[in-house]
């Protein structure tokens, strides 16, 4: 009862010069289509993330540099850097 399959199927090859339209088609699709906006959103929600995040970093570094070479006091270098890591108000009770 097992008969061949391949006998009663056939496929055929399809021309290269479709597969190069199909391929090119594809490549044109998505350059001109990159991806959709919410993934645009959400990438440009993570870079301004990144910049906020990489002047906070900037922000802590100075505060520690005035730290080490005497500009400013343990208290003001605290309360600064409360306020840097998010806490609304810049004094320490």
């Amino acid at each position: 009862m097992s008969e061949d399959v391949s006998s009663n199927v056939s496929f055929e090859a399809s021309d290269a010069e479709d597969s190069e339209s199909f391929s090119e088609s594809v490549y044109k699709y998505k350059n001109h289509y990159p991806m959709n906006r919410s993934q645009s959103k959400q990438n440009d929600l993570a870079a301004k993330k990144r910049k906020e995040y990489r002047e906070r970093d900037e922000k802590i570094n100075k505060n520690i540099d005035k730290l080490t070479t005497g500009e400013s006091n343990l208290l003001t270098f605290l309360q600064d850097m409360s306020f840097l890591m998010g806490h609304k108000k810049r004094t320490i009770k």
